[in-house]
């Protein structure tokens, strides 16, 4: 088994603790021009979660005792006038194909799970104390007026318009909507830069987003009509979240890869468990999935050929507890610097929520996890 301070890799997949990898970011932050330094991690609570949100039913005849069972109340839908949609047709033959090698995977991985989170139990967390201190408010690097960084090897605890926040060792950072995408572009053509990878979880529409007011989203022709293209190298490697939407899924691998010149590699699959290493739904619901999936292909200028075998593309699964805030993706940057090996690579994520070190970062949230008051 391979390990590593957050990930532990055995035959079945990549068992990542998100919790352990945001203390090894951390765990050497410059807060004074004293040269002191503090350790920082997430609160605990973030990744708090003993039991899955939905329990696989159990049969009347393994139930122990009837008078046991609770009552279920009757909820009257209204008929559907046929079983499924034709999308949900498709989304349910997909999962078909996929989920004998997800269980698999599982199987192999949830012992790991279990052995390295089982000790996560709230019973056994000591009280959280806020052991921030204001410390010195280090100016960050001005690249120019948008782009910002900490060209330190060490991350910081500072200030950034009247928010206190830490920011990793050696990062980049363009705060900004898709409105003003040309910063971006622009800090690209004034360094003469392209990127190895560029991951991406786009702001995709759907019900809940309608119905809440979690984030702003982009159709379709919104994300085709992103610059991936002019800011990916040649050979560079395209990695986009997706839901479990087969419109969107379709949509990635039918359409937008192929308006971008990228062509499709396969797949990696994020297993979501409890920290007893249970799956947070059953594998056979047929709405909430317990696993979201990244498709990643390699970006070809119009001079190129592939140089990466789909043949030899390696069907990746990690594993890990799901954080509480919305949406917030397991931390599988190693990985994607392993896969886009180039020479003096650089990395770009668009849509970023936080900072990740050797990276540049994009989005109009940015530093929405780097906030302190998440930290401890």
């Amino acid at each position: 088994m391979f390990t590593m301070a957050y990930g532990f890799q055995c035959s079945g997949g990549i068992c990542i603790d998100h919790y352990e990898y945001v203390r090894h970011v951390y765990q050497k932050t410059k807060i004074s021009a004293q040269e002191e330094f503090q350790s920082f991690g997430f609160q605990h609570t973030l990744f708090l979660l003993e039991n899955p949100y939905i329990k696989t039913a159990v049969r009347d005849e393994d139930a122990p005792d009837s008078s046991q069972r609770k009552p279920v109340r009757k909820r009257h839908k209204r008929k559907r006038k046929c079983p499924f949609t034709i999308e949900e047709t498709l989304a349910i033959e997909l999962h078909e194909k996929i989920k004998v090698r997800l269980q698999a995977s599982y199987d192999a991985l949830r012992h790991v799970a279990n052995d390295h989170f089982g000790f996560r139990k709230s019973g056994q967390f000591k009280k959280e104390l806020n052991l921030l201190q204001k410390g010195t408010h280090f100016p960050l690097d001005r690249m120019n007026k948008c782009v910002i960084s900490n060209k330190s090897p060490f991350a910081l605890l500072t200030k950034h318009e009247n928010q206190q926040v830490l920011i990793p060792a050696n990062c980049r950072f363009i705060e900004s909507d898709v409105k003003e995408l040309f910063l971006l572009l622009d800090d690209c053509k004034t360094n003469k830069m392209k990127f190895s990878c560029v991951l991406m979880d786009p702001p995709w529409r759907n019900k809940s987003v309608k119905r809440g007011s979690k984030y702003e989203w982009l159709d379709f022709e919104q994300i085709k009509n992103l610059p991936v293209p002019a800011m990916t190298r040649d050979h560079g490697i395209v990695a986009v979240w997706v839901t479990n939407k087969i419109s969107v899924i379709r949509f990635v691998t039918e359409e937008l890869f192929s308006h971008w010149n990228v062509k499709t590699l396969g797949k990696w699959f994020w297993l979501k468990v409890t920290s007893m290493g249970e799956l947070i739904y059953p594998l056979e619901s047929l709405h909430k999935k317990p696993y979201e999936m990244i498709i990643i292909g390699e970006y070809l200028s119009s001079t190129s050929n592939s140089i990466l075998s789909c043949k030899h593309f390696k069907e990746e699964y990690f594993c890990s507890i799901p954080c509480k805030i919305h949406s917030h993706k397991p931390p599988i940057y190693r990985w994607l610097e392993d896969l886009a090996c180039q020479e003096n690579p650089q990395y770009l994520e668009m849509f970023a929520r936080n900072l990740t070190s050797n990276w540049t970062s994009w989005g109009n949230n940015v530093l929405k996890l780097q906030d302190t008051s998440l930290f401890k």
